[in-house]
């Protein structure tokens, strides 16, 4: 099937984005602190050739790509999940251990978030969509908003803790931050207009955001990170007296 030329390059933009992203993850050694965001470059370099090429090429591609852009898609949304909790583990597990509080208030928040995501996309109802085509779109509205706030939540509970942002996990969370907001918005217009007005240029507009943080992940993971600022004195308080007690409990096993 012909492509339109936008398209066409939007898709090969995306792909030299993956694989830039990818290569400056192995040649800079981030994939040590980042496995999962790094597994996410190397899924989306491998998968957007292949759905391309089904899309393209193949005769029974309607089958054959409803099949393999779903499965793609749910893992899509696996990985995003898994990112989020990747990126909350950087910031909230500093020295190897959950921060007081920290896990409670991630746990609440990410609750409430579930809760928020599955009532906005049961309330916004696309006009003229009906079966799968309706479906398709909830369960992408579901999904951004869901990953999007699982974000704020990360960057809420860091702050109400104190906790400072690294650079390079704060790219991460960043980027994924703009352009799940730019896919809210697009879910919820095209729950607004319905299948077919302006719905092309929508996703064309949130492709683009997309690329946009693909090429800040790039730069960013790149650059070495700055000099790292002193840590709070609550989070300095918190280290030593876990430090205390690591050494109470060893020394109680010991007696």
């Amino acid at each position: 099937m012909n492509l339109p030329r936008i398209a066409e390059l939007l898709w090969v933009a995306g792909f030299a984005g993956h694989v830039a992203l990818l290569a400056v993850l192995l040649i800079r050694g981030r994939w040590r602190e980042f496995p999962v965001f790094t597994g996410y470059a190397v899924f989306q370099t491998a998968w957007s050739p292949i759905l391309y090429a089904i899309y393209a090429h193949t005769d029974t591609r309607v089958g054959l790509y409803a099949d393999v852009y779903w499965s793609g898609a749910l893992l899509d949304f696996v990985f995003q999940l898994a990112i989020v909790f990747e990126v909350a583990r950087v910031v909230m597990k500093p020295t190897g251990t959950w921060l007081r509080d920290a896990r409670r208030q991630f746990l609440l928040g990410g609750a409430s978030g579930v809760i928020l995501a599955a009532a906005l996309a049961w309330l916004v109802t696309p006009p003229g969509a009906q079966g799968w085509s309706r479906l398709e779109m909830k369960g992408d509205l579901f999904a951004a908003f869901l990953v999007c706030e699982l974000f704020m939540v990360v960057g809420s509970t860091a702050q109400k803790l104190g906790l400072g942002w690294r650079n390079h996990v704060l790219s991460i969370g960043l980027g994924f931050s703009v352009w799940l907001v730019s896919a809210v918005l697009t879910e919820t217009l095209h729950g607004y207009f319905g299948t077919f007005r302006y719905y092309f240029v929508l996703d064309y507009a949130q492709q683009f955001v997309y690329l946009g943080a693909l090429g800040y992940w790039v730069v960013q993971l790149w650059l070495p990170e700055p000099e790292r600022h002193p840590i709070s004195a609550e989070l300095q308080d918190y280290i030593v007296a876990l430090h205390q007690r690591v050494e109470y409990d060893f020394r109680e096993t010991s007696d």
